[in-house]
């Protein structure tokens, strides 16, 4: 298996005379493959006027584009959808479907068209016109496609099913669909909605119990018609949500049954289930429940359709889009594949901010990329959607074929995975702590859109889970990624046993309510010599709102918790916690906790009274804070050093950065590691490395003989550590990124990418003497279990060491 390189190429908005020239454009970047969407409407804008051989149109000779792509030498992923959005006319819907069958539309509570007015509409997806109509294009799709699989010799390598399946992004509303009368009207024995709570929860005694209503007939369950008003209420809510999300995995499950009965074998993939990243979870596990050979990607941007912001809290957003999929993914539905990578969708694209992006997307262990969009475009007459007529969006291949500086980081970054394929495939991130994540809470904070349970907004802030990497929030992930602090996630619902008990550090943000049963895991965590970190409050209720006091005991050693609270009251309250590193800002409130015997203190309120402490018990240990940590820009280095005490209490971290301004994390395997270094703000920093080393577990610093590495600004570097090049020539660490390696004449050819007049470290486990081209030898040395050092100043974008090759 090797990495996907791809980009983004839609053939329907370049002309078809230009389609050599990009298709090579981007073979010219370094990739391998391309993914086109294949838009409905453009291709059938009339009931039975289908074309897919460019009769009406050139552009719309999907035949022709197959075949171009196959004479480029590159592979296609193909994405008919239906539903594709791309920014495009009703996401490639044709509106004759409901033009013609206007009750397949979504329906909201009042009865009205789920979201009029907005750019895709919302179909019920389990409407029998509307899946006829799916069936229908899906089959004539792979009829046409089918020549063109790799399982026949083409290029067609994953076909993806619905673009990010969310009932089109209206899932954030409990009262914005899906009211539409085949799902919830009155009928015997229940509407659909009845009759799946009831297959859920088996009785209407426990439907009963746990909405806390009073139905004698199934023909009463009724979704909810009225926002929350309060928690009680709130399992009645969130089964509505599942419910709708049960909606979109049937449909899914339609259209791989689908195309599969069609003889379509090639791998079949989704994006990105519900667009939450917690929810997918459920997906997920919906997949594995019925055996579906389905590979699960992702997508991550910086921004959308706006300048590319990148502040540096960036940093732990991207971190958790990639930790939040490696946790829903499942080892058995596909390699980890960002399927949709920024490449455009902004007014302006800076190099240095994508380039943080792509190492951080690699450091997180994803194995395949599609940069979305590679290729610039322009709409047909007609189809204009967000972007208006142009479709360019500073992709770093403009519609009229121009090259932009962040094409040259794709090109870049392309050479290193290459070059380093055997280390990146088989490595993996080595993570200091996890983070327990409760998808619930996730739920909760869509359907409570009054704040009745608890304030939101302060919920996203935190808890961040990165927003595909848009979010802005000082959460506290951000803050710990920005000390270097490797985080992974855990589904506290769904993970196995061993993957909780393996971990050495969780952390569980909670709220004041969470499942009975996995407040019960965590105890056996505990006891199983876990370190369990609670923040901001401690549980006292269950799922059902009913009290439970299983978690709260073990973390408070039986005394009584705090008052329950919304969960803060504005954005205007901070509190100042006093630590043994200095005062930190919390925002919100604070609460005082009652000291177990045999606790240490950790911080203080400003009365003087414990707010945070930890101590051993059962076997493992408890940390309980009583307050939000989070990333505060303006609370300085006390912020820093007290989350840095909590991450490091039991051991240090994996890889780290000793300086200002770098942040360091870590790819390690059997052939080698790969430590990325980031840059997340626009001023220089320096620091000195320290890594796992991959084949000893050694710690081991670099540079040795450079007093510090630099990056001059944003931007990150993927550098080789402990790479085995030749049986006797171990590559022991490096400054710059290598971005080629051959053997010819008797000589090992290695490239690596740097600026000119740039100092750069190179060091090897063995002795060598090597010779450098485009580079002056400053000095050469050795020590730190280095047995050759070079200091190396660039004089070109590429220094080239030469090693003999034994033997020769």
């Amino acid at each position: 298996m090797s990495y996907l390189l791809s980009g983004e190429f839609h053939y329907f908005r370049n002309p078809r005379s230009q389609w050599r020239d990009r298709l090579q454009q981007v073979a010219d970047a370094g990739l391998e493959a391309v993914s086109i969407y294949v838009p409905w409407n453009w291709h059938e804008p009339k009931p039975g006027s289908l074309d897919l051989t460019g009769v009406g149109e050139p552009e719309q000779d999907l035949i022709g584009a197959l075949e171009t792509i196959a004479a480029a030498g590159l592979d296609c992923i193909f994405r008919p959808g239906p539903f594709i959005t791309a920014e495009w006319r009703d996401g490639g819907l044709p509106r004759w479907l409901w033009d013609t069958e206007p009750r397949i539309l979504a329906l909201d509570v009042h009865g009205r068209v789920a979201g009029e007015g907005r750019s895709y509409p919302a179909i019920t997806y389990e409407h029998p016109a509307y899946k006829d109509a799916v069936r229908g294009w899906l089959e004539a799709v792979v009829k046409a496609a089918s020549p063109y699989l790799s399982t026949a010799g083409g290029p067609i390598i994953n076909w993806q099913l619905d673009d990010e399946p969310s009932y089109w992004q209206q899932l954030h509303h409990p009262l914005a669909l899906d009211y539409n009368p085949i799902l919830v009207e009155e009928r015997p024995g229940g509407s659909r909605y009845g009759r799946w709570l009831l297959d859920r929860y088996e009785s209407l005694d426990d439907i009963n119990t746990r909405h806390r209503s009073s139905y004698q007939r199934p023909d009463e369950i009724l979704p909810p018609t009225n926002l929350l008003s309060s928690e009680e209420q709130l399992p009645r809510f969130l089964d509505w949500l599942d419910f709708k999300l049960s909606l979109v995995d049937e449909h899914v499950l339609f259209q791989y049954e689908t195309i599969a009965s069609q003889g379509v074998e090639v791998t079949i993939s989704m994006l990105f289930p519900y667009l939450l990243p917690l929810q997918a979870a459920k997906f997920a596990a919906f997949a594995r429940a019925r055996e579906l050979p389905l590979q699960l990607t992702n997508e991550s941007y910086l921004s959308l359709f706006s300048a590319t912001g990148c502040p540096e809290q960036k940093i732990g957003h991207i971190t958790m889009t990639h930790e939040t999929y490696n946790m829903w993914r499942g080892a058995n539905q596909g390699p980890p594949v960002t399927m949709e990578l920024q490449a455009s969708n902004s007014s302006f694209i800076a190099p240095g901010t994508m380039e943080l992006l792509y190492a951080l997307t690699v450091a997180r262990g994803i194995r395949g990329i599609n940069y979305f969009m590679m290729v610039g475009g322009t709409n047909p007459s007609g189809f204009e959607n967000a972007t208006g007529s142009e479709y360019d969006i500073d992709a770093p291949i403009g519609k009229d074929g121009q090259r932009r500086p962040h094409r040259d980081v794709i090109h870049k970054l392309s050479r290193i995975v290459k070059t380093s394929e055997p280390t990146i495939m088989s490595a993996e991130p080595l993570r200091d702590v996890w983070i327990g994540c409760y998808v619930p809470y996730e739920a909760a904070a869509l359907v409570d859109v009054d704040d009745v349970v608890f304030d939101r907004d302060a919920l996203q802030s935190t808890f961040s889970m990165g927003d595909m990497g848009l979010s802005d929030a000082p959460s506290l992930f951000a803050l710990l990624a920005l000390n270097s602090v490797s985080l992974g996630c855990l589904d506290l619902e769904r993970s196995e046993e061993g993957e909780l008990g393996a971990a050495r550090q969780l952390w569980v943000p909670s709220l004041h309510f969470l499942d009975r049963f996995v407040q019960s895991r965590l105890c056996d965590y505990v006891r199983g010599g876990g370190h369990l970190v609670l923040l901001p409050c401690v549980p006292v209720l269950d799922e059902h709102m009913d009290r439970c006091r299983i978690l709260s005991d073990l973390a408070l050693d039986g005394a009584e918790p705090p008052d329950v609270r919304p969960f803060a009251p504005g954005p205007e309250t901070y509190s100042l916690i006093t630590t043994p590193d200095g005062v930190v800002v919390a925002p919100g409130p604070v609460d005082a906790l009652a000291l177990p015997e045999g606790a240490e203190a950790l911080a203080w309120t400003e009365n003087g009274d414990p707010c945070a402490f930890t101590r051993a018990t059962q076997g493992g240990r408890v940390t309980t804070l009583g307050f939000r940590l989070q990333y505060m820009p303006t609370s300085g280095e006390s912020q820093h050093r007290f989350a840095l005490r909590l991450a490091e209490y039991d051991a240090p971290r994996q890889a780290s950065s000793k300086g200002r301004g770098l942040v360091a994390g870590e790819l390690s395997g059997p052939a080698g590691g790969i430590v990325c270094v980031a840059n997340p703000v626009e001023l220089p920093g320096s620091g000195v490395i320290s890594y796992t080393s991959p084949g000893s577990g050694e710690r081991r610093r670099f540079p040795v003989a450079l007093d510090v590495m630099s990056l001059p600004g944003r931007g990150a570097r993927l550098l080789p550590v402990d790479v085995p090049l030749m049986p006797s020539v171990t590559l022991r660490h490096a400054t710059w990124e290598l971005v080629s390696q051959s053997k010819s004449d008797g000589l090992l050819r290695l490239a690596f990418s740097c600026e000119p007049r740039e100092l750069g470290e190179i060091a090897f486990a063995e002795p060598v003497d090597p010779m450098v081209e485009a580079g002056q030898v400053i000095r050469s040395t050795s020590g730190q279990g280095a047995a050759t050092i070079l200091v190396v100043k660039a004089e070109a974008q590429e220094v080239v060491v030469l090693v003999q090759t034994p033997g020769s």
